[in-house]
């Protein structure tokens, strides 16, 4: 798994309090999205935020189906100035709802033709 990390200087605005994770893997390696979230969770859990129980908000954790795509790009599109990020073509978009909303979030898995991407966008504001 790679998981990479945008905060603040990556937005297209002088100043931004938001973040972007984004923890990528190889869909042949997870027999289903679900598999892949749950793997994510813990790969995030034990070695990139270990000790700091990321995990908790995770639990009971479930996939919505909709109509996701034009919120996603436009937090991609956020940050064009800084970072330039292309997926193959997305062939679904399901919102990560947990257990705890929280409006200060927004969560989604991202399936293209070879990845599975958890995008997790969050802010202090």
């Amino acid at each position: 798994m790679i998981f990479l990390s945008f905060s603040g200087s990556a937005f297209n605005k002088t100043y931004s309090e938001s973040n972007i994770y984004m923890i990528i893997s190889p869909k042949g390696e997870h027999a289903s999205q679900m598999d892949f979230l749950y793997k994510a969770v813990g790969f995030v859990n034990d070695k990139v935020y270990p000790g700091e129980d990321f995990g908790a908000d995770y639990k009971g954790i479930s996939l919505k189906e909709g109509r996701y795509e034009d919120i996603v790009k436009n937090w991609i599109a956020s940050m064009d100035k800084s970072i330039e990020i292309k997926f193959d073509e997305i062939k679904d978009i399901l919102r990560i709802k947990c257990t705890n909303s929280d409006p200060y979030r927004d969560e989604y898995l991202i399936e293209t033709g070879s990845e599975y991407i958890m995008f997790l966008w969050s802010t202090t504001a």
